[in-house]
């Protein structure tokens, strides 16, 4: 039988090839985007979704999922790293960098994304997950010969001495 640990480590998220959203709240000037396939890059990044701005001035966000965690996660972008550190960590009236998965709905996710004090979506995503299972083989192969040596037999010869 496998080894239950051994099998989920072989078991990635390859990519995300269906979506659906419900938006209950989305600030003015926001809009939520999903790509039509996305693939998980060398990085391990895989973008699911993102809350884009119309302006410059404020933060877009990006729906990632956690391979790691089996999870999707939230991230804040077009900010200072500080900045990002503080919506990861729920801080300055920052939050929604984690997502609460939905299970008796499959892979919906609640989202409630706030920035400073100011509500920027509350909604829920679902999504397909692609999954690929890598494994390493081994083949040995092996092979017996047998030699056998014949030697002539003494006839008559044509050579004298």
């Amino acid at each position: 039988m496998a080894d239950a640990a051994k099998v989920k480590a072989m078991d990635k998220v390859a990519s995300v090839r269906k979506w659906s959203s419900e938006t209950i709240f989305i600030a003015d000037g926001y809009s939520l985007t999903f790509p039509d396939k996305s693939f998980i890059g060398a990085t391990g990044h895989l973008v699911v979704f993102e809350l884009r701005s119309a302006s410059a001035e404020l933060p877009h966000f990006e729906g990632r999922w956690d391979q790691k965690e089996s999870a999707l996660d939230i991230d804040v972008r077009g900010v200072s790293k500080a900045e990002q550190r503080r919506f990861k960590n729920s801080e300055c009236k920052s939050s929604g960098h984690h997502t609460v998965r939905d299970t008796k709905n499959g892979w919906m996710y609640a989202l409630d994304v706030a920035y400073r004090g100011e509500k920027v979506f509350v909604g829920t995503v679902g999504v397909a997950l692609d999954h690929e299972a890598s494994f390493k083989a081994s083949v040995t192969f092996s092979a017996t010969f047998t030699a056998q040596v014949i030697r002539a037999t003494d006839g008559p010869s044509t050579h004298r001495d």
